[in-house]
């Protein structure tokens, strides 16, 4: 008998501590899954893709297909030129760049008409090729060889991420760059901008627009007719302070006498004294953005007359000027700066909003088949959609803000949050009266501890609620950093042309000053063919010394892609796998006679033995 009890105890001693193993690995496996999945919460980032636009300008069926269309163009003012199509791999080293100084990016698209580099890797899976067809809503708008129309379906892009980058072509890394040379929580999205906006008429700076005088070289419908300030009932809508005088790049001892004309204005109303004759200001403005000139397309002359080409204009510098128009018309007028020529976070939702907002205006873009006046630029807007987008705020929204223990009244110490936001720093004595005074004002008592600032107290105090609404009411709805002087410190734009001597400075001052982004925009004179197959030499040869090894986007050197376009790439795929469905349905069918047949051998042995 002691023995059987010595034996349940043992047995109960050995459940016990099985269950209470089972139950401490049981809670160690629980708060390992928590603190794996905490950290993975913690450390985890989106993904972040990046988009390319490309087009390989010297396919001739691409060029039968765009001369076939610009034909249908008779008095409509486009932009045709050959650089806006011309390819010199450069995409192969944006590309290479990309693995080597962006290996966190997750995935890369290349846009394009149907066409495919013909040294991509296609089986590469961070890489994919999307075609206009799988991004327009409107198929009517195809085919379209407006890089405008194009961008402006980016984030439609099945598969891409919330937040992508957006890359031209000829923009390739210099060094490494990380997430927050594009967004960061504490210091939202980069906006990188350059040069100032150039004049919207001759003799008229954007400065001088809605300036409140009226000055008779902007009274014009290029410059909107002066902001409204030639005319006596109009009162024009003043925007966010972007661009400030010490922003204008003139000549030093002119920007002396200009900074001193101006020094008793506001820079918020851009007032002006024409007093002073600053027609010499105007124009040594204009030789400092010389380099814009050369934008101007020229028409092509006698080797391309064959093509149907109208009056070539330069879309791009035409274009930032609608933009901006439109922008006045929306946010009030602003002196803005052009964005730099450097890659571009782009949010997708933000995105959608802003072509809600500018919606007959992009629907205008995307029907414009080539480059032409009447696009909106697309980074131009993104950024200042960002910039000027506001939050408006009530009054009972601004008193829960500082309302921070929720107890429906603004303590001593909430009192003194507002008046922070309120005034410039350090509260004074003085400042702290003139609140004080203003609370006072609303209220039957004297002493400012006695006061019980309530919500109902402070939307019953007409002065104190004006003077919230006017600091706090509005504020902006994304955050950002405005990165003013971007190409003295992140960014190298370099225009090269068909001078082979200005290319090699220009090409070795990006060997020596190395900064984040470069972008080598094309100005070739299509006319000096020796010299041009120099500068594509040089650039080759460039490219090479920066980014020598080949990267995974690449087939082998001596490998090429079979097919050029997407249709014929489909229709071999599409084959292949009708192939291998008629050979799955061939194999079913055989397994399945032979199964059969099988089968039927046992029914009959069974049948003969059972009957026989």
């Amino acid at each position: 008998m002691v023995q059987v009890f010595h034996w349940n105890r043992r047995l109960f001693q050995c459940r016990f501590i099985c269950i209470a193993t089972t139950i401490i690995f049981l809670i160690f496996i629980h708060t390992f899954e928590i603190t794996y999945h905490f950290l993975n919460a913690c450390t985890e980032e989106e993904p972040i893709d990046v988009v390319y636009t490309w087009v390989n300008g010297s396919d001739p069926k691409f060029q039968d297909q765009l001369d076939s269309y610009l034909r249908k163009y008779k008095n409509i003012q486009i932009d045709s030129s050959a650089q806006r199509y011309t390819d010199k791999n450069e995409l192969k080293f944006s590309l290479r760049s990309i693995e080597k100084y962006a290996s966190w990016i997750n995935h890369v698209y290349i846009v394009t008409n149907g066409q495919i580099p013909h040294w991509l890797n296609l089986d590469y899976e961070k890489v994919t090729l999307v075609t206009h067809d799988e991004i327009f809503t409107d198929k009517y708008n195809l085919p379209t060889f407006s890089s405008p129309a194009i961008e402006a379906h980016l984030h439609r892009i099945p598969g891409l991420s919330k937040r992508f980058i957006y890359f031209n072509d000829d923009v390739f890394l210099r060094s490494p760059v990380f997430r927050d040379d594009f967004y960061s929580p504490s210091r939202g999205f980069l906006v990188y901008l350059s040069w100032l906006l150039p004049m919207c008429a001759p003799e008229c700076l954007w400065l001088y627009v809605a300036d409140g005088h009226c000055d008779k070289a902007c009274n014009n419908i290029k410059c909107q007719m002066d902001g409204g300030d030639c005319d006596d009932t109009s009162k024009p809508l003043l925007g966010d302070v972007i661009v400030k005088f010490e922003d204008y790049d003139v000549v030093e001892t002119n920007y002396t006498k200009l900074l001193a004309t101006l020094q008793n204005t506001t820079t918020r109303t851009f007032k002006v004294d024409h007093t002073v004759n600053i027609s010499n200001l105007i124009s040594q403005h204009n030789k400092k953005v010389l380099f814009l000139d050369k934008l101007k397309r020229r028409k092509l002359r006698k080797k391309f007359s064959q093509r149907v080409y109208n009056r070539n204009v330069d879309a791009y510098a035409d274009s930032l000027q609608h933009t901006n128009r439109i922008l006045n018309e929306f946010y009030g007028f602003s002196v803005r700066k052009v964005p730099a020529h450097a890659p571009i976070m782009v949010d997708r939702e933000i995105m959608e909003q802003m072509q809600m907002k500018f919606a007959k205006y992009f629907q205008k873009t995307a029907w414009n088949r080539v480059r032409s006046v009447d696009d909106i630029q697309f980074s131009f807007a993104y950024y200042y959609f960002l910039i000027h987008e506001k939050n408006e705020f009530s009054i009972d929204e601004i008193f829960d803000q500082f309302d921070t223990d929720m107890s429906g009244e603004w303590s001593d110490v909430e009192v003194r949050t507002v008046v922070t936001k309120l005034y410039d720093l350090p509260i004074t004595d003085e400042i702290f009266a003139h609140f004080t005074h203003m609370l006072v004002n609303c209220s039957s008592r004297s002493v400012l501890p006695t006061l019980h600032i309530t919500k109902e107290f402070v939307r019953n105090c007409p002065l104190l609620s004006t003077f919230l609404k006017l600091n706090l009411a509005i504020t902006h709805k994304y955050k950002f950093e405005l990165i003013k002087e971007a190409d003295k410190k992140h960014v190298s734009f370099k225009m090269l042309n068909s001078n082979v001597t200005q290319v090699i400075r220009q090409l070795d001052d990006v060997r020596k000053n190395v900064k984040k982004f470069v972008c080598l925009n094309d100005n070739l004179d299509q006319l000096r063919i020796s010299d041009n197959r120099v500068v594509q030499r040089l650039m080759l040869d460039f490219y090479m010394s920066l980014f020598p090894v080949p990267s995974k986007f690449e087939l082998p050197e001596d490998y090429r892609n079979r097919f050029l376009y997407m249709e014929d790439y489909k229709e071999l795929v599409d084959k292949q796998n009708r192939r291998f469905k008629l050979t799955c349905i061939f194999l079913v069918v055989i397994t399945f006679v032979l199964f059969l047949n099988f089968f039927r051998r046992r029914v009959c042995e069974f049948i003969d033995r059972l009957f026989c």
